[in-house]
């Protein structure tokens, strides 16, 4: 998937150092299947960077070229993949019902009744759906849910609806895509070495249906191949032609994956660096938000100027064809967990309505029991629209809008639902560290919600009662910087000494409420440049002057900023392959059809880029996984036993003890052909038409199977005879109807015995037997 959709703004962002003026750039689109260009226009984004944007119409390759005074730039054209929209082809996974039908005499009945499905959102059942008769004498049925939520199956007999229907399923759609949960991993995104494969690996199997995107920029045009594996990742390799540094962008459903755009520095074919490698650039993660929901309720006073809510029935009509109504009961329970009391209405013949009274909106649960048990269908829900029928919310909130906290100090809000209806009351603290929230009932139709900061920082608290915002407050918790937690350690060894470093926050206030100091290994506290970059990120910025870890400390007001403080590790420009270690015990033996692994610690070598190969009877696949920052797990199963020889290097230089000699054993589990014994005259030769026998011993070969065979100069064998003798021990024979010289083959689990292929000449009928 490109992550570019048909009908869908197409947005792209391209850095250009030192152009001052996009006047001076053209950029034109060729769309799929036309030779025409169109315009499009260029605006300036931020920083260095310029946007383009353009709506596809059709799915397919986009040609996006760009030139400044005539000439493409480095390049161009670029292609831009688009898919079709993503809502015309989004599905959740099968969802399949079986049904009992009182009522229904199956199977006489089943050819009459038919099906229809009300998805959740709709007003009527609007897709058919195919039914099927079980041998228990239930039908069965199966939709694909495209949303969330309950769906209404409605079975229908000569047209009419039966006993139950309709029958309510919840059913999960397809999950809304997450891209902040998607993780990539592996050195090819941000190393490499210009014409061998870099490879990395991309898992969003956590992060919801949506599609990703690729696209890379650099000295030269690089294309990005993704493969699906069967654990659900892909893995993309990317292949450098050119020394230099390329910038790769990954996108889920449209937006970039935590880390990217990916800054790759690609060394020459000699393991050297490219001379001008750009400052690293870290955005921080968003601060944590802790959310609740709670059910609340309210008792309306009755006065002349505050009557009550209008007590309009709710319920639902139900077929009660065949029960007897004396032995049925219904009640209803409300979103608070009230069970309250319904009553069973005739309405027609047959048809029945349950009508209750609730003072509650949102989903209620109608329960309609037959001699103290559930009818079939039952509980039904039934929706209640408060806004339809309640009065206008008049919750309160009382607490304080902007305050000074202490750590481990409670902060208090009194919540009162007077006057304003029951409903649902979501609460949510967003601030450095995940908070409890706590919401109790203290007294009629009042709740006290609280939670306690347990570090400090800022603390912004939203409440919303019925999906409305009713109140914010901003609760700052002062302390000294360094009592703020374990640092946040940025992924991030690019970072060398001497080189400027940019950490990006999110900040919307201005520049001068926001201050930072960094602690070097040495222990000195050194100040930190704060620069706006645009208008809700600042760069924090300073120059690390020798290796090792570097303390981060942001302060907003005073205060610890939302993920404050950070670690960064800062490397030297070296690298030294001497100091990886490699250890496991696939670096000295293994075992054909089993898989084995080992470990290579690159933590201490500094940056450069790790290459695996191997050498032996057949081509090993090997797998290579980052466990952590500059630790690797490399696994391998090898088909074949054998002698093995595998090479590991970094940063074109080989690791201590590489090559490392591996020896494969044979699988212990599968035969060996050359233990196979044989003996008879049919392994010489044979008489036209007349059978000829031999015998083969597998009985110390191991699991495995016989398989015989027969070549011959025109007409094939005419008929094999294979019997077991027990004890892995066979009788065979064959016979051939022309005379001449044949092979006869005989392999035991696809690998021949020994002797196999045998020459043999069947003379003819009136011919003298060849044999020994």
């Amino acid at each position: 998937m490109s992550g570019h959709y048909v009908g869908q703004q197409c947005e792209c962002q391209f850095e250009f150092p030192g152009l001052s003026d996009v006047s001076k750039l053209r950029v034109t689109l060729k769309r799929p299947g036309s030779n025409t260009e169109e315009s499009l226009e260029v605006t300036k984004g931020p920083g260095q960077s310029i946007l383009i944007a353009f709506i596809p119409e059709v799915p397919g390759e986009h040609q996006l070229s760009m030139l400044v005074s005539g000439r493409h730039v480095s390049g161009s054209p670029f292609q831009i993949p688009v898919d079709e929209s993503p809502a015309a082809t989004a599905t959740g996974n099968p969802m399949s019902l079986a049904l009992e039908l009182p009522g229904v005499n199956l199977p006489t009945d089943f050819e009459h009744l038919t099906a229809k499905l009300q998805r959740p959102g709709e007003k009527t059942a609007k897709d058919d759906l195919k039914l099927e008769l079980l041998p228990d004498n239930t039908v069965s049925l199966t939709f694909i849910p495209l949303v969330s939520g309950e769906h209404l199956v409605y079975i229908y007999k000569k047209g009419r609806e039966v006993s139950g229907s309709p029958f309510a399923v919840r059913a999960e759609g397809p999950t809304p895509p997450d891209p902040s949960k998607v993780k990539v991993f592996g050195d090819g995104c941000r190393r490499g070495i210009s014409g061998q494969l870099s490879k990395f690996t991309i898992d969003a199997r956590d992060a919801g249906d949506g599609g990703l995107g690729f696209s890379v920029e650099g000295p030269s045009k690089a294309e990005l191949n993704c493969i699906s594996k069967e654990d659900g990742t892909c893995q993309v390799e990317f292949l450098p032609k050119t020394p230099g540094v390329y910038t790769i962008h990954i996108k889920y459903a449209d937006q970039h994956v935590p880390g990217s755009p990916f800054t790759c520095v690609v060394a020459g074919e000699d393991g050297t660096l490219p001379e001008e490698i750009p400052p690293p650039r870290v955005r921080t993660a968003p601060a944590d938000i802790s959310r609740r929901e709670f059910v609340v309720e309210s008792a309306f006073p009755v006065s002349r100027h505050n009557p009550p809510p209008a007590q309009r029935p709710h319920g639902l009509e139900v077929d009660l064809t065949g029960y007897d109504i004396s032995k049925l009961s219904a009640n209803v329970e409300t979103p608070t967990g009230k069970v309250e009391k319904a009553e069973i209405v005739a309405t027609t013949r047959d048809k029945y309505t349950i009508t209750f009274i609730t003072r509650n909106g949102g989903t209620h649960k109608v329960n309609v029991l037959y001699n103290r048990k559930h009818i079939p269908g039952s509980p039904f829900l039934v929706d209640v629209d408060t806004a339809n029928w309640q009065l206008t919310s008049k919750a309160k909130v009382m607490g304080p809008k902007e305050v000074t906290g202490k750590v481990g100090v409670p902060c208090e809000y009194l919540l009162s639902t007077k006057d304003s209806g029951g409903g649902k009351l979501g609460v949510s603290v967003e601030g450095p560290v995940k908070t409890e929230i706590h919401c109790e009932p203290i007294g009629h139709d009042e709740y006290k919600i609280h939670f306690t900061p347990t570090t400090p920082g800022r603390f912004v608290v939203y409440l919303r009662f019925n999906e409305q915002d009713i109140f914010k407050s901003v609760v700052t918790v002062p302390g000294d910087a360094s009592s703020a937690g374990e640092p946040t350690e940025l992924s991030n060894r690019n970072v060398k000494v001497g080189e400027k470093f940019t950490l990006e926050v999110p900040h919307t206030g201005t520049a001068d409420q926001m201050t930072s100091h960094v602690i070097t290994p040495a222990g000195a506290k050194i100040p930190a440049q704060v620069k706006k970059i645009d208008n809700d990120t600042y760069g924090i910025i300073f120059v690390p002057e020798e290796p090792g870890d570097y303390i981060i400390h942001i302060l907003l007001k005073g205060v610890p900023h939302s993920g404050s403080p950070y670690k960064l590790t800062v490397g030297s420009h070296e690298v030294d392959p001497s100091k990886i270690r490699v250890h496991g015990p696939g670096l000295k033996r293994a075992t054909a059809g089993q898989e084995t692994s080992f470990t290579v610690d690159a933590k201490d070598a500094g940056p450069g880029t790790l290459s695996i190969d191997a050498e032996g009877p057949e081509k090993l696949d090997v797998r290579c996984e980052q466990q952590t920052e500059g630790s690797y797990l490399v696994s391998y199963t090898p088909k074949v036993s054998g002698n093995y020889q595998i090479n590991i290097g970094f940063g074109g230089a080989n690791v201590p003890n590489s090559p490392f000699q591996i020896k494969v054993a044979p699988d212990p589990n599968s035969g060996n052909a050359e233990l196979c014994t044989s003996r008879g005259s049919g392994l010489y030769g044979g008489v036209q038409g007349r059978p000829s026998p031999f015998t083969v011993n597998c009985s110390k070969a191991g699991r495995g199977s016989l398989l015989v065979g027969v070549e011959g100069p025109t007409i094939p064998v005419n008929e094999i005879n294979i019997k077991h003798d027990g004890d892995n021990i066979f009788l065979v024979d064959y016979s051939l109807e022309e005379p001449g010289d044949y092979i006869l083959k005989v392999l035991w689990g696809n690998e021949h015995i020994q002797g196999s292929p045998f020459p043999v000449r069947v003379e003819g009928a009136e011919g003298i037997r060849v044999g020994r």
